[in-house]
């Protein structure tokens, strides 16, 4: 049995310094400790690592609603 995962599919982040409100949710996890991002409420995607969301973000409470097509 594994582990889990520090950054599960619908967690939310928010950066560190983040002055305008924005929270990102993980879409998807990928090979090799990659990320797929997206800002809740916009159709902002991005992708990061999870050794940088763990250094340069802060976890929230709660999970995101995911688009419809993903799946958790």
């Amino acid at each position: 049995m594994g582990r889990e995962a520090q950054t599960p599919v619908a967690s939310r982040w928010m950066l560190k310094n983040e002055t305008k409100g924005r929270v990102f949710f993980v879409l998807e996890r990928k090979p090799f400790g990659k990320l797929s991002l997206m800002q809740e409420g916009r159709t902002v995607f991005s992708d990061s690592s999870v050794k940088d969301i763990l250094a340069n973000f802060n976890r929230l409470e709660g999970r995101a609603q995911l688009p419809a097509g993903w799946t958790a």
